[in-house]
């Protein structure tokens, strides 16, 4: 029981802060989507109570944690993913014309 409300708190602080948590403030990081597009409320709960399936902790010895990999998360630095974003939008306009 004790899990399911630490899921719930954990899924109102990240999405009332857009996949930010008190941890996450504290270190610079962020949840994002695997694919770049914007975090919905669904991927934010999936993730959140996934948390509460015993043995989650366990889960990081892999690669990504279960919570992660199960809804299509991953946990960035925000200005290492800031950056690159910014790399890939530039590289995108590259060969574009301007409107003059």
């Amino acid at each position: 029981m004790t899990l399911l409300v630490y899921a719930f708190i954990m899924f109102l602080a990240e999405t009332a802060t857009k996949g930010r948590s008190l941890g996450k403030l504290i270190t610079g990081t962020k949840v994002v989507k695997t694919d770049g597009s914007k975090l919905t409320m669904l991927e934010l709960l999936k993730r959140n109570f996934i948390r509460a399936v015993p043995f989650d902790q366990l889960s990081f010895i892999g690669s990504k944690g279960w919570h992660d990999n199960f809804s299509d998360t991953a946990v960035v630095r925000i200005r290492s993913f800031e950056k690159e974003k910014s790399l890939e939008n530039e590289l995108e306009l590259i060969g574009v014309k301007e409107n003059l």
